[in-house]
């Protein structure tokens, strides 16, 4: 691309029609109290972010990092993609799940597990207004073991769709 001398600006759109489910901004997990125990001060706030995610599925997936924001996040998810985080954790336990997320739309799920579980959370998401309006959600608490885990992400329309 050739350009004259000064101001220039660069706009990127997609020539897909249809409309992504939500964004995400991103996930946190966070030791959760159990009964008789409390949570340690050793135990650190883990983020996980557009930055560090480890895989997207299905291949060809449309889920994409957007950069425009700041902090950047994840969106254009369509029904049944998934992105997966790896992670360390010191203890293992029961750590608490919370996300950012935002979506005009009504009726989308995610489903959320740690290593590959069956047993994952499930979240309907309301509505947050409009793109960008980010919500907090608590997703609930998940087993998580201590060194390397994974952290499974889906997305879901209407019908209830497992891991």
């Amino acid at each position: 691309m050739k350009l004259t001398k000064g101001s220039h600006y660069l706009k990127i759109v997609t020539v897909r029609t249809d409309q992504g489910m939500m964004n995400v901004r991103s996930l946190q997990l966070k030791k959760a109290a159990t009964a008789g125990k409390g949570v340690g001060t050793q135990d650190r706030l883990i983020v996980l972010s557009p930055l560090d995610f480890s895989k997207l599925e299905p291949v060809g997936h449309q889920v994409g990092v957007e950069w425009q924001n700041s902090p950047g996040n994840m969106g254009h998810w369509l029904n049944g993609e998934s992105v997966t985080w790896e992670f360390e954790t010191e203890r293992e336990g029961l750590y608490h799940v919370s996300f950012q997320f935002s979506t005009p739309n009504e009726g989308s799920r995610v489903f959320i597990a740690a290593n590959g579980g069956t047993s994952p959370l499930e979240v309907s998401l309301p509505a947050s207004g409009e793109w960008h309006k980010y919500q907090r959600v608590e997703a609930g608490n998940l087993s998580v073991k201590a060194g390397r885990n994974t952290l499974t992400f889906k997305c879901a329309t209407e019908v209830s769709e497992g891991m």
